[in-house]
């Protein structure tokens, strides 16, 4: 069985990318459409990223966009990193079509 390769962490990325600040604000600031899909860097390496991206900067905008829209949880793994989600578009479609169909059923 073939292992999923580890994601590219936030920092090491931001380490390697920021050291030019005017370059670093361009990445950042990068408006990239979202996919609807949630991609894991094992995709996400074998993809054509845009805008003259290589797949490691494209990685780290897609990352930098998570982190910003992540929702925190009272809980923590054994490392004490607490656990968190995000509530992506296609997510919030298809809860709103479960409570349209289920208002009034519910009792």
């Amino acid at each position: 069985m073939r292992k999923v390769p580890i994601a590219l962490k936030y920092l090491d990325l931001f380490k390697k990318y920021g050291s030019e600040p005017e370059a670093l604000l361009k990445l950042l600031v990068m408006q990239i459409p979202e996919s609807r899909k949630y991609y894991h860097w094992d995709k996400v390496r074998y993809m054509d990223p845009p805008n003259g991206l290589n797949s490691e900067q494209w990685w780290m905008v897609i990352k930098a966009n998570r982190i910003s829209r992540r929702r925190m949880l009272p809980f923590y793994d054994k490392n004490h990193n607490q656990f968190n989600y995000i509530l992506t578009d296609e997510t919030l479609r298809h809860l709103h079509v479960i409570d349209s169909k289920a208002n009034g059923f519910i009792g």
